[in-house]
């Protein structure tokens, strides 16, 4: 088991920097490390695929979640970002629920 959670963040540059400059923030990964979150703001939106697949590489983690939003999201620790994107989630499904468009063919 880690004994930390691993974060690292960016801003203000080109993808590739933001990754150079996040990476080194992280450190060396422990071997134990298997679950990433990525969060990008809608200027990166572009480069997601390629970003994450350098991520993949660079850190050995291949299960990788995340999403592209038009804000930042920060949170200190790792129990917070996970009760964090729970709500995000309950919030959102409610809402698809409530507001379903029902000219839209529904998926068996």
């Amino acid at each position: 088991m880690m004994e930390r959670f691993l974060l690292a963040h960016g801003a203000g540059q080109a993808g590739d920097r933001l990754l150079d400059d996040c990476l080194n923030q992280l450190g060396d990964i422990p071997p134990e490390a298997n679950f990433g979150f990525l969060y990008l703001s809608d200027h990166l939106a572009d480069a997601a695929e390629p970003l994450l697949d350098r991520l993949k590489l660079t850190t050995g983690i291949t299960a990788w979640v995340g999403t592209q939003f038009g804000f930042g999201l920060v949170v200190p620790d790792f129990w917070t970002g996970l009760l964090g994107a729970l709500v995000i989630s309950i919030v959102s499904f409610l809402l698809s629920t409530l507001f379903r468009d029902d000219d839209r063919p529904r998926r068996n």
